[in-house]
């Protein structure tokens, strides 16, 4: 009876590689503590603030800083500019500087309260938006503020009216966004407020639905065509009427929460999950129905930049350590990954564009990347791997491993898929088989593809493995097909198998075969002949007569079909007896 094959081949790989930014693709870099928020460019002028507190303005065609302030505490929000004042928070502080000179004009503090550091901290902090001549942003303690940016005096205060008990009290850490004389924000407790800046009357207070954990909004609000959208630690995405503050449709992912600032394509509103889920989502705006959707590698926390029309570019990061992330450049239209680049010590930074460079924060500095190498044409993937057939030996008692070095020699991280196909015997057990796919390999890192099998778990006989290689950037021919013929031999001491005993004439053949077994079987003789890659071609049973001691093929396949002129594999078992060996047909 036919069995499905069982698989020889193990593959071990080491832990997740990751890709630095290739140098001849950096513009430049400047070295800094960790950077969570988001430059802003004025002038050619980059404004940002790190995690230690330091805000500093940068030459943005060169990196090189200008001028710096320090804060006395860490600054996690984007910066704000409006005649010659820039404006950022940080931690309990709003400060006004001197735009070109760094110097400090005003700060401003709501409460007396001290600000908690919460598991979150550097996710997401409501940066100042600046409407007139105040600058509006929410703080820890529920407090929606308005500053003179002249003056640093308050001119606005909305409170919330709901309070919470959580490691951040009851923060306000959206975004806020201003239309019409309406500010429009969300809190810790999943409420989206539409508060008057006039008279600060309530035009509507919507609790968004299914919170995941507390349901804090999160993100920047967004405004598009009378329409609210915003992201927070919700599972469930909801755009919400401008008028009226109810939903307008709903789209759920219940696995995950979709805290990233929405954006937008054409008639698709595009939005990103975190743990458990890793999407990054295409919806209708008109309904919600998805567009596209596409499975990616770590959580998205940022707000998202389109380049050139119709690309994409978004980041993610580490969802446990954030000691790596992924910057993808994503065909809009097609909903594809077009390329990517692996960053080490990955923050929640959002990238910005900035003259034909991608300039985005890591946990050690500002990054300025020239992106366009990574849309254009790559050229072939350039690895090295010695895809030359192999032939080993070993005894049915030992353990068979191999490694086979592949190297990347281009300046592009690649992502390669590596499958196995065997041929053998039929009736082993035992044998773990192993695909690896979507492997990320860096420029000049070497992986090993190791062939493994289990100690005494072999019978011995003649195996053919293929193992084909491709690369993700050009999945449809494979980069290499390497086969490796591995016979496994019975232990010294052992009854010998019928290897040595049978005899097959003609050998090289045209039209058939004959395999003499110098014994007369006492049941059932099982033929397999399979291609020199590893494809089985045809299979039989045969139950000999009296005194006979040989059998026969024709050299045709199952389907009655001749086999094409090559090498091919044979294999006859007869009881505990097994022969293996080569074919050679001619023309």
């Amino acid at each position: 009876m036919k069995r499905v094959f069982s698989v020889l081949a193990g593959i071990l790989f080491p832990m997740l590689a990751i890709c630095q930014i290739p140098s001849e693709f950096l513009a430049w870099k400047f070295s800094s503590g960790g950077i969570h928020s988001a430059p802003l460019i004025v002038d050619s002028v980059a404004f940002i603030g790190d995690m230690n507190g330091k805000f500093s303005a940068l030459n943005a065609n060169t990196g090189a800083e200008v001028w710096n302030y320090k804060a006395a505490n860490y600054i996690a929000s984007n910066a704000a500019y409006k005649e010659g004042v820039v404006v950022f928070e940080a931690g309990d502080r709003l400060h006004g500087l001197n735009a070109l000179t760094g110097e400090l004009l005003w700060s401003f503090k709501s409460t007396d309260k001290i600000p908690t550091t919460g598991f979150d901290t550097g996710w997401h902090h409501s940066s100042p938006v600046i409407e007139g001549n105040t600058a509006y942003y929410g703080d820890e303690w529920g407090n929606m503020n308005g500053v003179n940016i002249t003056t640093g005096v308050l001119d606005f205060q909305y409170q919330t009216p709901f309070k919470y008990d959580t490691l951040s009290n009851y923060n306000i850490r959206s975004t806020p966004a201003i239309q019409d004389g309406v500010i429009y924000f969300g809190d810790h407790g999943a409420h989206l407020y539409a508060i008057s800046l006039t008279d600060k009357s309530k035009k509507w207070i919507h609790k968004m639905d299914s919170p995941h954990w507390d349901g804090s909004i999160v993100s920047e609000i967004v405004i598009k065509d009378n329409v609210i959208y915003c992201g927070g630690y919700n599972s469930t995405f909801s755009p919400i009427d401008l008028v009226t503050g109810e939903p307008l449709w709903q789209f759920s992912d219940w696995d995950t929460f979709l805290p990233s600032t929405p954006v937008f394509y054409e008639d698709n509103v595009i939005i990103g999950t975190t743990i458990n889920s890793n999407h990054i989502y295409a919806l209708k705006k008109s309904t919600g129905e998805k567009s596209w959707e596409i499975k990616a590698k770590g959580i998205f926390f940022v707000k998202p930049i389109i380049i050139q029309d119709s690309i994409l570019v978004m980041n993610s990061t580490d969802p446990f350590s954030d000691k790596w992330g992924i910057l993808y450049f994503i065909n809009l239209e097609k909903g594809q990954i077009m390329n990517e680049i692996h960053l080490e010590i990955a923050t929640e930074s959002s990238p910005i564009l900035y003259d034909e460079k991608i300039i985005i924060g890591k946990n050690d500095g500002l990054y300025a990347i020239n992106y366009k190498p990574y849309l254009g044409e790559l050229g072939p993937s350039l690895f090295s791997f010695d895809n030359s057939p192999v032939t080993d030996t070993i005894n049915a008692n030992e353990k068979y491993e191999k490694n086979f070095p592949l190297i990347n020699n281009g300046n592009f991280c690649d992502t390669i898929d590596i499958t196995f196909e065997t041929t053998g015997d039929d009736s082993r057990s035992n044998i773990t088989y192993t695909e690896r796919k979507n492997y990320h390999v860096r420029p000049t890192q070497k992986v090993d593809i190791t062939l493994k099998s289990k100690k005494d778990k072999l019978v011995p006989g003649d195996y053919t493995i293929k193992m084909t290689i491709r690369s993700k950037r050009q999945a449809r021919d494979p980069l290499f097909e390497k086969i490796v013929y591995l016979t496994v031999t019975s232990p010294a001491g052992t009854s010998d198998m019928l290897r040595n005993k049978c005899i097959t004439t003609p050998n090289p053949f045209t039209d058939h075969v004959q395999f003499n077994l110098g014994f007369v079987p006492r049941s059932e003789t099982n033929l397999i002949v399979s291609s020199a890659d590893g494809k089985r071609v045809f299979s039989n049973s045969f139950n000999p007569t009296e005194k006979q001691n040989f059998v026969e093929w024709n050299g045709c396949d199952n389907q009655g079909r001749p086999v094409p002129m090559g090498l091919y594999i044979y294999q006859l078992k007869s009881d505990d007896v097994i022969s293996t060996g080569k074919l050679l047909k001619n023309q």
